[in-house]
């Protein structure tokens, strides 16, 4: 599975294997998620949870940029709020199909973005008109992680404690596209990708 790959390069890249994770999620509380949702949770995130429910938040941040690993009651309770944000400012930047799984101290989130045709990650801050759009789906998004750690693209940064990129334009490389929020077809079934 692209996760445990993903978190052995990750526990290389940090000299720690003590990122904080739960237990993986059992069909019930996946299924109380997707209640909360309104929808099902697309089978690649599921198969994510089923080995990890999230980590706890004073541990190594399991994804860039100080983005915890979010449990699947986290992930719902975000979702919801983002929804009522969204409710009360159509410009906001979120969508409806982005399902958050990671999150920083600032906000910022990673979010599964599902389609019926395509799936996709999506990085977005609620106070900044950027998303990030990565084009693959979460098992290519791993790799791409795992890749960037392995070529020392992505490294560890000791004194915070994330992992992070040494520049900005090393986004571009990993396939990701810096769209400003206007350019996004705000449709939830159709994000576009410049």
């Amino acid at each position: 599975m692209e996760f445990q790959r993903y978190l052995a390069e990750l526990s290389s890249a940090c000299k720690t294997d003590k990122f904080g994770l739960f237990e993986g999620a059992s069909l019930a509380e996946i299924e109380e998620c997707e209640a909360k949702l309104g929808f099902k949770i697309p089978l690649k995130l599921q198969n994510i949870y089923k080995v990890n429910n999230g980590q706890s938040v004073d541990r190594v941040p399991v994804f860039p940029l100080g983005h915890e690993f979010l449990p699947m009651n986290d992930m719902a309770s975000i979702w919801m709020q983002q929804k009522d944000v969204k409710a009360d400012s159509p410009d906001f930047p979120w969508q409806p199909n982005w399902i958050p799984f990671a999150q920083s101290i600032g906000g910022g989130l990673f979010c599964y973005c599902y389609t019926d045709s395509s799936n996709q990650i999506s990085q977005f801050y609620a106070d900044s008109e950027d998303v990030r759009i990565f084009d693959c789906d979460i098992d290519e998004f791993l790799k791409k992680l795992a890749s960037e750690i392995k070529s020392g693209k992505l490294v560890f940064d000791e004194s915070l404690s994330i992992l992070e990129w040494s520049e900005d334009k090393i986004w571009n490389k990993c396939g990701i596209n810096r769209t400003p929020t206007s350019r996004i077809n705000r449709t939830p079934t159709n994000i576009s990708r410049y």
